[in-house]
């Protein structure tokens, strides 16, 4: 028999279609995966796009004397775009600066508990931080 945890109302027929719609959120993921694999690869190459835009202002202010408001701006946008969308990248490839000292010696579940804690907490610690630099512009 199968073990009391898995106890479904409707018996195997019930587990089948638990398992059939944990496989189909797997695969959502898994697709989800790929796309931030692919995305991350192709946005790697934005920073060559910044280092231009960076490279053209420096260029035309100190060698023409003839400064461009929005070569500096765009790049500001851009990299902010290339932040957030190459966290996703970087969350897959479990890229984060961590404190290791302490975590690695977490046993697996013990790490994905911490990640589980960190994760939001930093998004709202981030969150707060940009509000209080929106109340300063106002």
């Amino acid at each position: 028999m199968y073990p009391s945890y898995l106890s479904i109302k409707g018996g195997w027929e019930g587990l089948e279609v638990v398992c059939s719609i944990m496989r189909y959120f797997l695969s959502f993921a898994h697709g989800i995966d790929v796309i931030n694999d692919r995305g991350g690869k192709v946005l790697s190459f934005l920073i060559l796009g910044i280092g231009g835009m960076i490279c053209y202002e420096v260029l035309l202010r100190y060698a023409f004397n003839a400064p461009t408001i929005w070569a500096h701006e765009l790049s500001l946008h851009v990299f902010a775009c290339y932040s957030v969308l190459g966290g996703a990248y970087v969350l897959l490839n479990n890229g984060h600066v961590r404190m290791e000292l302490l975590y690695m010696h977490l046993p697996p579940r013990r790490r994905a508990i911490f990640d589980l804690v960190a994760f939001p907490l930093l998004c709202w610690a981030q969150y707060l931080w940009k509000e209080q630099r929106w109340q300063r512009i106002r």
